[in-house]
């Protein structure tokens, strides 16, 4: 029903003759289509690029992406609705033991004669202190700048701050899909800067840009960035409109003690930071305010610390905090994308899911060529119950950078959670390829295996990301799960408390744990850690009392404690929500069994599987061993197979 991307925004090298040969192929309207396959050899012999059709308005920018799904198989996987700016994507499986999933190159460097562009963090020499939030302040203001350029594609300083160490900035382009990429340093002592920068285009190995020099003193900070993005923009061969120009030479603000204040408080969130150092910049962004309160950056600031201290502390104040100031932001400068990002990442935080998609709609119209924008719209999107629009958004992600391995992955979390288990395996093997030395494509490419039931299969996948990062919470969460199917529960215990050590406060991973207690028979530690577990939850459903997972999932942590009413009364508001979501139909299922229900729990189980749950997860499941002998259950997983 919609036009698709162009095969040559996936394969650059593509003739356009090629291209529009396939286009024509592809055309919605049958009439515009080639009416014989003669006609379609005349312009492949010929080499005949043919006239296409009239494209759609730019406002059609979410195509649907058509989705063919097995009758077998469909969505059996809910998502978790917390997508923060430095979301991992977090997918689960919906009865308690939730799996988590992390979504022409040449090694993943893009092809050259396109412009995907990074700016990496430049290195300081001399006091961290005095000079790193300089460092920091250089390299924001110049990817913000490159990022509202048309025809560049800039990579999210999101990216950048995960990439973590390289070996050199062609492994960083790599990584990062990128095909130039600007590095330097930033020296001084007393008041004095001196600023080196350059650009290497990584995919011939050159210097574009050899390494120039910026100097000054501090208070002159903002009119080096703008001579240092004047540098990259001739570096680059970029030519603006006098609107472009007149928009890019703005400041976010003119005052240099409120732009100081401001890049303190970035640089102090920089990393993993701890609660004084969260709240410690909090008060640099408050400073910045009061320097200029008209500062919208400055708000965005304290948008994104609170939504962290929200996420490490579940504590619903901070989101509280985390909405005001980035709606105070969206008054100042509704039309920077900057702010609409930070108050789209707020709403989805929040539950405000329909606000998210408006807010992140508008987002990527100020920056159409920012695939993060397009991530967290999809993000939204998920959030929102719409996951075909999901899809597409991800695709739009992907055409503007078809290098950048997160990419991939988080399309195919959106396929996993559709059902389409073919397409979320084509996407998260090419985010492998793309980054072979990261964790989180590897543990995905299991959970495809674990949705099929294949337990063993999945097992090679997941400790392999747990070698390459034996702090991946998300890989050892799943490799836990595989051995909960295996019935291997004191395995299961171990590998799911490595993931609780490492995220204390996820209620998800609390369940996971405490549901492996109940199954290897210690009930009393079982029912603790399900204590913790509703916590946790509950703490989260105050903030999103919409999010159908949380609900879902105190239904079951209350159920499997026993406490069958709770269970039923959050079951029904979970599912008065959302009737469609197959995970709440197999988390009521469990409840039903536990309960003593077995005919409603058998039509339960009937309703899922007629909407694609994978009955090899069924018959596994220790929760419906007592309808091992319900002549209906038994019919259920023959008729299935």
């Amino acid at each position: 029903h919609e036009t698709p991307p162009a095969p040559k925004t996936v394969v650059p090298d593509l003739p356009d003759w090629l291209n529009n040969v396939i286009m024509k192929c592809l055309e919605r309207d049958p009439v515009n289509r080639y009416q014989s396959t003669r006609d379609i050899l005349t312009d492949i012999e010929t080499q005949n690029a043919p006239k296409l059709a009239p494209q759609p308005s730019v406002h059609q920018v979410y195509p649907q992406v058509a989705v063919t799904q097995p009758a077998s198989k469909k969505t059996w996987i809910g998502i978790v609705a917390a997508v923060l700016v430095l979301t991992l994507g977090l997918l689960a499986v919906p009865q308690i033991r939730h799996a988590i999933f992390k979504s022409k190159t040449t090694a993943g460097v893009a092809q050259r004669d396109l412009k995907y562009i990074a700016v990496l963090p430049l290195k300081v020499t001399g006091d961290e202190k005095q000079l790193g939030y300089i460092a920091d302040g250089v390299a924001e203001a110049l990817a913000a700048k490159l990022s509202q350029i048309k025809g560049l594609s800039v990579t999210s300083s999101t990216a950048v701050e995960k990439l973590g160490n390289v070996e050199s900035v062609t492994d960083a382009g790599k990584a990062l899909g990128a095909n130039y990429v600007f590095s330097g340093s930033v020296q001084g002592s007393g008041d004095d800067v001196r600023i080196l920068i350059s650009m290497m285009d990584v995919t011939r190995g050159i210097q574009v840009m050899p390494p120039k020099e910026f100097s000054g003193v501090a208070r002159d900070l903002l009119r080096m960035e703008d001579s240092i993005y004047d540098e990259a923009s001739k570096a680059l061969q970029i030519s603006l409109s006098p609107d472009e120009t007149a928009r890019l030479s703005a400041h976010p603000t003119e005052r240099i003690d409120a732009y100081q204040a401001y890049l303190h408080g970035r640089n102090a969130l920089r990393g993993k930071p701890g609660a004084d150092i969260v709240q410690g910049a909090i008060s640099d962004f408050n400073d910045a305010l009061k320097a200029d309160p008209m500062f919208a950056l400055a708000y965005t600031g304290i948008a994104d610390a609170s939504l962290r201290m929200y996420r490490d502390t579940k504590d619903a104040k901070w989101a509280q905090k985390a909405q005001s100031a980035a709606e105070n932001a969206n008054r100042l400068a509704p039309d920077l994308p900057e702010v609409n990002f930070a108050l789209g990442s707020v709403y989805v935080a929040t539950g405000n899911t329909n606000e998210a998609v408006a807010v992140l709609k508008n987002a990527v119209k100020q920056a159409p060529n920012s695939d993060e924008g397009y991530r967290r719209l999809g993000d939204a999107l998920q959030a929102n119950n719409t996951p075909q629009d999901a899809i597409a958004a991800y695709g739009k992600a992907i055409e503007i950078n078809p290098y950048y391995w997160y990419n991939y992955l988080v399309r195919g979390n959106a396929y996993l959670k559709s059902g389409s288990d073919d397409e979320a395996l084509v996407d998260y093997k090419r985010a492998a390829e793309l980054a072979p030395n990261n964790p989180k494509p590897h543990s995905n490419i299991a959970a495809v295996y674990m949705q099929e039931g294949k337990w063993n299969d999945a097992i090679p996948s997941l400790t392999q990301a747990t070698h390459i990062d034996p702090k991946s919470m998300q890989a050892w969460s799943n490799l836990g799960n595989a051995f909960f199917y295996l019935k291997k529960y004191d395995e299961a215990v171990q590998y799911y408390q490595k993931a609780v050590d490492l995220s204390p406060n996820s209620s998800m991973l609390m369940g996971n744990l405490a549901d492996a207690f109940r199954s290897k028979g210690d009930k009393a530690q079982a029912n603790a850690t399900f204590d913790k577990a509703i916590a946790l939850a509950q703490k989260e459903a105050e903030v999103n009392p919409r999010d159908t997972t949380t609900l879902g999932s105190l239904a079951l942590f209350y159920a499997k404690k026993g406490s069958d009413q709770i269970a039923v009364q959050y079951i029904r508001r979970a599912r008065a929500i959302n009737d469609k979501d197959v995970s709440l139909m197999y988390n009521s299922a469990v409840i039903n069994t536990l309960g003593g229900r077995p005919a409603d729990a058998v039509s339960d189980l009937r309703d899922a599987v007629k909407n694609g749950y994978p009955v090899g997860q069924i018959k596994d499941d220790p929760d419906f061993q007592s309808l091992a002998n319900n002549p209906d259950f038994a019919a259920l997983i023959k008729s299935s197979k």
